[in-house]
């Protein structure tokens, strides 16, 4: 689809001249795509740094994650969580029905199963609560098949006051 147009030119000094001019549409497709690219690659780049530097500017937010397990899950579930975003936590504490110093987990003395959820949760808070209530400024209870994104987490929490009672989540019906 090139196409070029011959043009003839007279020089000062009388000399004739012949100027090729291509007229392609890629080169303008090519011109358009560049100076999109070149404004998008700002604006992304103005965007970021405002956000980098609100989050630079927020208050370090101590963040205690406790994860919900169990002792079947450890292997498969919840050492992802501990070599993922966990590590990102201030504080982590994984909750079971049962105690593993090994991996390591809280035992909060319930049993397994659907059933016992409500109390193992409860557990965990009254666990928290006894003995790591000085250590966090906010405290996060997450499944062992959740991710999280903490520093997106932090960045939340960083515009709240700690001081404040208030409760983040959603409540859902039972299955």
């Amino acid at each position: 689809d090139r196409r070029a147009v011959r043009a003839v030119s007279r020089r000062c000094d009388g000399e004739e001249r012949s100027v090729v001019m291509a007229t392609n549409k890629s080169v303008l497709s090519l011109a358009t795509f560049s100076f999109g690219l070149a404004i998008g690659f700002i604006f992304c780049y103005v965007l970021f740094s405002i956000v980098l530097q609100e989050r630079e500017e927020a208050a370090p937010v101590r963040i205690l994650c406790w994860v919900m397990t169990g002792p079947q899950n450890l292997d498969k579930k919840t050492k992802h969580v501990k070599a993922t975003w966990a590590q990102r936590c201030n504080k982590v504490l994984y909750m079971s029905s049962e105690e593993n110093k090994d991996f390591p987990t809280v035992g909060l003395d319930t049993k397994e199963g659907r059933d016992q959820l409500y109390w193992k949760t409860i557990k965990a808070f009254q666990y928290v609560h006894d003995h790591h209530l000085d250590e966090a400024d906010w405290f996060m209870k997450a499944d062992d098949d959740t991710y999280v994104v903490v520093d997106n987490l932090r960045w939340l929490l960083s515009k709240h006051n700690p001081d404040d009672p208030i409760y983040f989540g959603r409540r859902f019906k039972p299955y």
